[in-house]
């Protein structure tokens, strides 16, 4: 949404009907009549898919598989860390497609380019087109964790720590191993979409503890660090590295 908004993209919404039905069974499936479809001269048989249906444990792999084959046929190319976000360049122009179960995002620089696109779209799949996107609905609430881009939050999570830590700063810290997991993926999946430059300056987090701060940007150890777990200490090696700052 914020590359939407700061690119000013055309935003539309699609729905694709009974998705799970499109699947393929690439297995032997087996499944007992359904009740009032009971052929009378042969109750004690049962039927064999030829189709992916509601309720198989597979049905929603087997979409994704079905609906990737279609779109990359038409030359989209999907992004190398979120499988289910898609891009496509027609020179100048671009086109973003990002697919959630059965709902579809397209948002694209040309309109007339987005149309191409749906045309497409409803020749493969059984589409419920509505239209322009105009707004998103959010609900309030707190934020602990947040990333900015084009001048707007793109990503937010406030949760509990369950980690049972022996100061403050320990916490904070924890926090901040946390964050920039997330900051590092999202890095690479802003990349991916080849709208912007290459974000190759560190990724600043901002954390309101100063033991924490002060931890991560030196090598000294202290009563309050020697405790927190090794595999937080990546952060430190992040911060040598220059892939973040605190």
């Amino acid at each position: 949404m914020a590359l939407v908004a700061h690119f000013d993209l055309e935003l539309h919404q699609m729905d694709v009907k009974t998705a799970f039905l499109n699947g393929n069974i690439d297995e032997t499936i087996y499944m007992v009549q359904p009740e009032n479809f009971v052929s009378g001269d042969s109750k004690s048989m049962v039927y064999k898919l030829k189709k992916s249906i509601y309720g198989l444990k597979q049905a929603s792999r087997q979409w994704y598989h079905k609906f990737h084959q279609v779109i990359t046929s038409y030359g989209f190319e999907a992004n190398v860390v979120d499988n289910c976000v898609y891009h496509k360049f027609s020179g100048s122009k671009y086109i973003f497609l990002v697919l959630y179960v059965d709902d579809i995002l397209l948002a694209s620089s040309d309109i007339g380019l987005l149309h191409e696109a749906k045309r497409f779209l409803t020749k493969k799949f059984e589409m419920k087109d509505l239209g322009d996107a105009s707004f998103v609905l959010v609900g309030g609430r707190h934020l602990d964790t947040s990333f900015m881009l084009a001048g707007g939050a793109i990503s937010w999570k406030s949760a509990e720590q369950t980690l049972i830590a022996s100061s403050t700063m320990a916490v904070e810290f924890v926090a901040c191993y946390e964050a920039s997991n997330h900051g590092i993926w999202l890095r690479n999946f802003v990349t991916g979409l080849r709208v912007v430059d290459g974000i190759d300056r560190p990724l600043k987090i901002y954390c309101d503890n100063n033991s924490a701060v002060h931890y991560s940007n030196n090598n000294r150890s202290s009563t309050k660090s020697k405790y927190i777990d090794i595999k937080f200490l990546v952060v430190k090696e992040r911060v040598q590295d220059g892939q973040i700052s605190l």
